[in-house]
């Protein structure tokens, strides 16, 4: 975990949750941006309600009585998706020190050597409360397959009635090609404009990265951390 979370352990510990708050929680590079659409611990505190608050730390590192009060959901992604598009945030964010080649990063990712790693077991811990009445489970894979059936899975968890005309005029609004030209969400390429926030967004963009190599790496790595685990990717066993 990055050493900032010592020093807000505490107070993310101890935060006061809210019955109408919704938390919506991923490793980076999930779909975050796609479930949702946040400030600081502190003001999160002084915020008025209803409270949307995104995060990318686990379950585990998060207030105790989460899922006793407010409403969470997770989404997860294929993590050798998340690999790929990790590996370009940190070529957007940190462009003066990122020297290492994909093959390089994907050896530390694996390894689980950077921030928010394990990505597997960050989603295993949500998956596995995925019958608790407050937490709904989401696989960007699947809002990527049918995203309208994905947002009335949404609705019906948070007790919300839209007529299928709002239904298909969000899931416009929550389109790649939408949040791509939309300047408040993409709004972060890096010097040269080369890399945005908004990359691809595609569901097994991943083929186009690994080699025959890094695939058999790829297959050991899923299959070794998934194994015993009821937690599957829908894209698991994609060639």
């Amino acid at each position: 975990m990055p050493g900032v979370f010592r020093k807000h352990a505490e107070a993310i510990y101890n935060f006061k949750v809210r019955p109408d708050d919704v938390w919506v929680v991923s490793v980076p590079r999930s779909g975050l941006k796609k479930a949702s659409q946040t400030p600081s611990w502190k003001t999160l505190e002084m915020a008025p309600s209803p409270r949307f608050i995104k995060t990318h730390l686990p379950l585990s590192m998060l207030p105790p009585n989460l899922l006793n009060t407010a409403k969470v959901i997770y989404v997860a992604r294929d993590p050798r998706d998340v690999a790929v598009s990790y590996y370009y945030l940190h070529k957007m964010i940190a462009k003066k020190f990122m020297r290492a080649s994909f093959t390089d990063f994907w050896n530390a990712f694996k390894r689980d050597l950077l921030p928010m790693t394990p990505v597997i077991e960050h989603a295993n811990e949500s998956w596995n409360q995925r019958h608790n009445k407050n937490l709904h489970f989401l696989f960007y894979e699947d809002m990527k397959k049918d995203l309208v059936k994905e947002i009335q899975g949404v609705c019906k968890f948070l007790d919300r009635n839209y007529t299928d005309e709002k239904i298909n005029e969000l899931a416009s609004h929550l389109s790649f090609d939408s949040f791509r030209n939309n300047k408040n969400v993409n709004n972060n390429a890096d010097g040269d404009g080369k890399i945005q926030f908004i990359r691809k967004g595609e569901a097994g963009g991943w083929r186009t990265h690994f080699d025959a190599e890094m695939k058999i790496e790829a297959e050991d790595y899923l299959s070794e951390r998934l194994k015993g685990l009821d937690l599957k990717y829908p894209s698991w066993g994609s060639k």
